[in-house]
């Protein structure tokens, strides 16, 4: 896979994974 559909993808992505780490250190303070 080129680099660049991977980048796209993982920018679509970001916004997800935001909320998911967020929500994890949330939940170990």
């Amino acid at each position: 896979m080129d680099a660049e559909i991977i980048w796209e993808v993982i920018k679509k992505k970001l916004p997800e994974l935001e909320k998911a780490v967020k929500f994890l250190l949330e939940k170990e303070s």
